[in-house]
């Protein structure tokens, strides 16, 4: 799933704000945002993942 850059800063908006401790009000995500959240959440960690794999 492809995200625009408007969807990329919201998500990256909402992880910091869940990072800081702050929980979300599901009333404000709709499902399709938060699949997009979620998606976008694995592929970061995945890239990361796998970053950290080829430098050790």
């Amino acid at each position: 799933m492809k995200m625009t850059p408007t969807e990329i800063r919201e998500a990256v908006f909402i992880i910091s704000l869940m990072r800081e401790g702050h929980k979300p009000r599901p009333e404000r995500i709709d499902g399709e945002a938060k699949k997009r959240i979620d998606d976008s959440t694995m592929h970061i960690a995945s890239q990361a993942h796998s970053a950290i794999n080829t430098w050790f």
